[in-house]
């Protein structure tokens, strides 16, 4: 558990509401349990164990220890060195509740703060702190400023428990900052600030404690509190993650993402549905049964005197039932409630999907062999949408993705011959209900049409201002489904040149790609786009064998890649990757003939190259390209001259996630009526692929 070491590390016991200060209420885990929420829910946090402390020989009662979120801390889990790292917490002294550095610097966290002052109510805006661009497509060069689903989790454990002191606090009149750190990596432009609970131990209250009202004790509405003073953040120096969260709840999308991430939260077997907060509770609960009565022995009668002390069944176990029976059986609800008040969950409930009678509650299941699944639609007037591809069936701007299938009102059924990503949501007078995500696992996994298409084994240098990157941090092996069924790639080991498991979860849908890289945060800083793995080791620069095996260790795909001629030497440390000669490779890749130089220095991960190597001038096909008008709204004109009369080129029309959304054959001019295809704003690619030649061009809609 954790690392085996600790630089530094805290000590905590109960303070506010403890024995020794003749308080009943202590149950020693409401801070423990904050902080293991955030563990179930994936994300960053400090660990904690519980010990009996004696000091020199003298028994002080039941502490805890706690992970410091630092810099030593951060580089220890998040990777890189602690010198890299921003670490923003409050500063208490003189009860003045500031901001402070305690490493790093502002820099980052100010230049937040100054998008917040500006408003994120702009789409443009808000993908910013993401890298994007206006459209939320990735953006080289970007920089994401804040991990927008860790803040948001952060949030849902605030919220869910009550916390009145963090990271604004009631005591203060929710006007200050107050028991959070926040913790960025300034030297890695790919990950952005992350958000760590701390000190939660004015939280779960079934009853009034004040300045909390219990059981229903609002945090998510507290920019209008009926209660108390509104929620403000006047300067800089109070600027906390909270008043980020309020500013970004302006932003449509960031409601939506939150409403999903808050959906699948509070679901039957979420992180925070009741049954799985009593199993977190209990499981520290039962840690300290025993160690109750010693904390008894050593505090019980410090001010209650010895006839009538606090003991472990007349005072601990009560007040840990409070949590139990009148606190987490009803709280998820009341939460919901609160997040649909402040615009942070659809009225509209979110599908239901079922298989073989069984409602389906988890995120991903196993299936041997062809399934049927049954989409319901739990609203009384509505309309289901549903993606297979892996995109959302709803377009950032709240209309309908390009890959959204429409379905009757009340259910309908999908079927899948293996592994598959089913996405559906509920819409209804312009309002979507939150996403319901399905993965289904084929333990009987066709990986016929997993190919490997791009291989950067020896990029050149890469200068950034006075900055040197160097080649091997920006290596990277792409794969690519080029069959008609989705894969599951969980399982898979890439061995031999270097090592990756990939992860359990990851469906890749036909024509998607999987790229590996050997440094993400480099990959981040040249391609403007997250890796999807981060291999160890490195890729020889003079050709070595690599190998992709499935989970019993049979060979899924080998060979070993050189740079002796037949091989282009291109690829050998002249900026060019390896990369197929076919979009949809079908040859072998240990043949040479399997491969060419990439068109564009620093190749082309998650897209199919834009050029094949046969393109140039005098070759068979297109001699010449208008793509007009561009941007476009209504319609989009193509015109082709080609070098030979009667030649065919197919037209292709892709989102940037990779969607294809139009497709024609034409034989030399063409316009496409861009209003019928439903399409979102944003940036898309027009792919004209002739015989012989295949070229791309970049439009954008509005």
């Amino acid at each position: 558990e954790g690392v085996d070491t600790f630089d530094k590390i805290d000590l905590r016991t109960s303070q506010n509401y403890a024995w020794s200060i003749g308080d009943p209420r202590n149950t020693m885990l409401r801070d423990v349990f904050s902080r293991d929420t955030q563990r179930d829910m994936g994300q960053p946090f400090t660990r904690s164990r519980y010990y009996h402390l004696y000091l020199n020989g003298m028994y002080w009662g039941l502490f805890q220890t706690q992970e410091r979120s630092e810099a030593r801390f951060a580089s220890d889990y998040l990777g890189g060195d602690a010198e890299d790292y921003d670490v923003i917490k409050v500063n208490t002294e003189n009860w003045q509740y500031r901001i402070e550095a305690t490493d790093g610097d502002f820099n980052l966290w100010f230049e937040i703060w100054k998008m917040s002052q500006s408003g994120f109510s702009s789409n443009e805006n808000y993908y910013k702190l993401e890298g994007k661009d206006a459209y939320g497509d990735p953006l080289a060069g970007g920089e994401i400023y804040v991990d927008i689903d860790n803040l948001i989790d952060y949030m849902l454990s605030i919220f869910y428990t009550g916390n009145f002191d963090a990271p604004t606090s009631s005591f203060g009149g929710n006007q200050g900052p107050n028991n959070f750190f926040a913790i960025n990596n300034r030297n890695n432009k790919s990950e952005g600030f992350v958000f760590f609970n701390h000190d939660a131990e004015h939280s779960m209250f079934a009853v009034e404690t004040s300045p909390g009202i219990g059981l229903y004790e609002d945090r998510v509405n507290l920019a209008d509190n009926s209660y108390g003073p509104d929620m403000e953040v006047s300067d800089f120096s109070a600027f906390h993650p909270q008043w980020l969260h309020h500013k970004l709840t302006d932003n449509a999308e960031y409601r939506v993402r939150f409403m999903d991430r808050a959906n699948e939260q509070v679901s039957a077997y979420g992180v925070l549905s009741p049954d799985s907060n009593l199993e977190r509770l209990n499981e520290r609960a039962d840690e300290i049964y025993n160690a109750m009565i010693a904390e008894s022995a050593r505090w019980g009668d410090a001010r209650r005197g010895t006839s009538n002390p606090f003991t472990r069944n007349d005072n601990w176990a009560p007040h840990v039932d409070k949590i139990r029976d009148d606190f987490f059986p009803f709280r998820t609800n009341i939460l919901i409630e609160q997040l649909k008040e402040g615009g942070l969950y659809s009225d509209l409930d979110a599908p239901v999907v079922s298989m073989d009678g069984n409602i389906i509650e988890d995120r991903i299941i196993s299936v041997d062999g062809p399934s049927t699944v049954l989409i319901k639609n739990p609203n009384a007037t509505s309309t289901i949408y549903y993606t297979r591809d892996g995109s959302d069936p709803r377009s950032p701007g709240g209309g309908f993705s390009p890959g959204a299938i429409s379905g009757s009102l009340s259910q309908l059924e999908v079927d899948f011959s293996g592994s598959g990503t089913l996405k559906s949501r509920i819409h209804y007078g312009g309002e979507w209900s939150a996403l319901k995500e399905l993965r289904l696992i084929s333990t009987n996994e066709d990986y016929s049409g997993l190919h490997v298409t791009e291989l950067h084994y020896h990029p050149d240098d890469l200068i950034i201002e006075e900055d040197t990157i160097e080649g091997k941090d920006m290596e990277f092996i792409e794969f690519k489904n080029i069959g008609s069924s989705a894969i599951a790639l969980g399982g898979l080991i890439l061995d031999s040149a270097v090592y990756y498991e990939f992860p359990a979860e990851e469906v890749l849908a036909p024509g998607q790609f999987h790229v590996v890289a050997s440094k993400p945060s480099k990959f981040y800083l040249r391609y403007g786009m997250l890796a999807s793995g981060n291999f160890s080791k490195n890729f020889s620069n003079g050709g070595e064998e690599v190998l992709l095996e499935d989970r019993d260790g049979n060979e899924i795909i080998r060979f070993t890649y050189s740079d002796d001629p037949p091989w282009p030497s291109e690829p050998d440390g002249e900026g060019n990757s390896l990369v197929s000669a076919e979009p949809n490779p079908t040859g072998d890749p240990a043949e040479a003939a399997y491969w060419a130089k990439s068109y564009h220095i620093g190749g082309s991960p998650f897209a199919d190259e834009p050029f094949s190597s046969s393109d140039g001038p005098g070759n068979p096909g297109i001699e010449d390209i208008r793509v007009y008008p561009n941007p476009a709204s209504d319609q989009l004109n193509i015109e082709l001259r080609m070098n030979e009369a009667g030649q065919e080129a197919m037209i292709m029309m892709y989102g940037m996630n990779g969607n294809l959304v139009h497709k024609e054959v034409i034989y030399g001019n063409s316009t496409i009526q861009l209003s019928g295809l439903n399409l979102a704003s944003g940036v898309y690619l027009i792919r004209i692929q002739t015989e012989e030649q295949v070229h791309t061009r970049k439009i954008v809609f509005r």
